[in-house]
Order: C-alpha cells, then structure tokens, then sequence
C-alpha cells in the first residue's frame, strides 16, 4: 500500500502457521509493539521480534523519506548471518545542521547493507554528467583502516536489458584511488567519482576483470575508450545506467560503524542531491 514520508502506520502480524516461529523485522525501520494477541501492552520499541503459531502482534511504524532508494543485500542476525548489523537512515552521524543520513554498520564480516536505486530510465553511460557521495567512517571502526563505503554503478553493457549476460558493477572504492592510507574518521568526505578511477564486477558468470594477472583500474571514460579489457564487459557510451547503489560489508572483519549522504546523479546536465533526512 501507499504511504507517505512521516507517517505513522499500524501493521498487525499474524502467524498463521500450523508449527513455525518466525522472526519479524524491517530492515532498517524500527518497529514499536502496541499490542499482543489484542490486548494492548506498553509500547516498546525493537528492532525485530519473534512470533510463535497463532500469535498477532500489532506494531507502530513511521517510514522516512528514501527518495526512491531501497536497502538490498542485507545481511544481518535477522536473515542468518552472526553481524548485528544496521542499513538505515538516522541520526546517528548526521552531518553539521541536518537531521539524518544513512548509517551502515557491521559487526564482524558476515554483515554486509546496499541502498540501491533502480529505475533510472533510458539512462546510459554518456548521459551521466555528474556524480558523487559523501562518506563517514567512525574511529570507532576496527575493520581495516581503508575500508569505507563504497559508490556502484550498476550497467548493463550492450544497452539491451533482454540479454543477461552483460551486466554487473563498476565499483568507486577511495582506496584504489587515493592508496591504502588510513581513511579519515570522525569527519565527512566528499568523493566526487565521475573522473575517478573504478573496477569491474561482472554478474554473469561472477568474475572481476582482470587482463593477464592486473585487476583493472580505469575511468568510465577510459572503460568507454580502451574496448574490452581482459576477461571482463566491453563498455561504450551506449550501456545502460540501471541503478546506482552504495554500500559496506562482505568480508569486512572486525567492526564498521559509517554513513552515506547526499549522492549527486547529473543526467544530462540535470543533477539530483539525494539528501537523507529523518524528518
């Protein structure tokens, strides 16, 4: 159903199951419990809770403002994985005079949180005229020192979304383009990547680019230029733009605790700042 950005909304749960628990979380939004198999509680705020055969819970929740863009890939201890981990839009590390951003968090190198967003049109490669991200690594991290959000495009290489075997992600991640320093912390950072140098990640089959034993580092324009490189997507001004994401975690050991805001996408010319408020 419809909704609108700020609303509160009542949602009841029922298990309607004949033998199973399950648990029930929104990635990302916090769930306050008003009621329990009809009787009213005190409400209490979570995360996720468990609900048993029979059982209806009845739950508050007020959904922000995402702007057209959805968490993807989670990976967290309410889908299996041992990571306490967060992907959502609060508070948490606003920037100086704003309400919100995303924070993205991990706790140990299961987790793993993507805020993408699709339907970008007829979008291609030589319409993008601008893009960039805003990045916040906490100095409370102890995953490794370089290790900060990293900026997707993802493409589809021939411009024909009826062919799958022509896509995946070109990956903006600073440490390629700055060395593997340290990365700041307890500060924000603005990554202006259209002239920045990316590699590739191909769906189908799953491989990274590499020509002979060199991972690929390129520009989009280079990778538009140069034709194919190695075993990977031959790119060209003509290959479809199918979303842009962004996103922490996979194999990231120890603890992340960062953010992402204000993402510019210019689109001939045309540029859009998705600033991620909580009110």
């Amino acid at each position: 159903f419809l909704f609108s950005a700020g609303e509160r909304i009542r949602l009841r749960i029922i298990n309607g199951s004949a033998q199973s628990f399950f648990n029930v979380r929104i990635p990302g939004l916090p769930m306050t419990i008003i009621a329990a198999d009809g009787q009213n509680v005190r409400p209490v705020e979570v995360d996720e809770f468990q609900i048993g055969v029979a059982e209806t819970f009845d739950v508050i929740v007020t959904p922000g403002d995402t702007q057209g863009w959805t968490l993807t890939d989670f990976r967290g201890t309410g889908n299996g994985f041992t990571s306490n981990t967060v992907g959502a839009i609060s508070g948490t590390h606003a920037p100086a005079g704003e309400t919100g951003s995303v924070q993205m968090s991990t706790t140990d190198s299961s987790g793993k949180a993507d805020f993408t967003r699709l339907s970008m049109g007829a979008v291609t490669f030589g319409d993008l005229t601008s893009l960039s991200y805003d990045w916040y690594r906490s100095s409370s991290s102890t995953t490794t020192s370089w290790l900060t959000p990293a900026l997707r495009i993802i493409y589809d290489a021939d411009g024909n979304t009826q062919t799958n075997a022509d896509t995946g992600y070109m990956i903006f991640e600073p440490v390629y383009n700055v060395g593997n320093g340290p990365a700041a912390t307890d500060t924000w950072v603005h990554e202006n990547v259209l002239g920045a140098k990316f590699w590739q990640r191909r769906f189908a089959p799953g491989a990274t680019t590499f020509s002979g034993s060199s991972q690929v580092f390129q520009t989009l324009t280079d990778w538009m230029t140069d034709g194919q490189q190695g075993n990977g997507d031959r790119l060209g001004a003509s290959s479809l733009v199918l979303g842009v994401n962004f996103g922490v975690g996979s194999g990231w050991s120890g603890t992340f605790d960062g953010a992402v805001d204000h993402v510019e996408i210019g689109i001939g010319g045309v540029s859009t700042t998705y600033n991620f408020e909580t009110t």
